[in-house]
């Protein structure tokens, strides 16, 4: 899911900025206080985070993703990174536990 968000964040940075999807990508929730429950979330605040999972922060994102190639290749390159970190945890895990 990360890596699909990351793509379209990708395809939303390369838009003019007259395109709806570029605009929601600024738009920031009015701030309203809730006694309830979670803080509201933009989409920027949960690309962000995607962002700070995999090293990146918003402004080498934005500079990296307005070139397609080079793009695709970083998000392909990190995601079989972390991915392949975590496969090699779970079958550390694994091989653990059966001893």
């Amino acid at each position: 899911m990360k890596r699909q968000r990351q793509n379209w964040f990708g395809h939303i940075i390369r838009m003019e900025s007259s395109r709806l999807p570029k605009q929601v990508l600024a738009w920031e929730p009015p701030i309203k206080r809730t006694k309830l429950g979670r803080p509201v979330t933009s989409w920027k605040n949960t690309i962000e985070r995607d962002l700070k999972d995999i090293g990146l922060n918003w402004n080498e994102a934005t500079t990296a993703a307005k070139d397609r190639k080079n793009w695709s290749k970083i998000i392909v390159a990190i995601h079989q990174i972390v991915f392949g970190l975590i496969d090699r945890i779970d079958r550390k895990q694994r091989m653990a536990r059966t001893g």
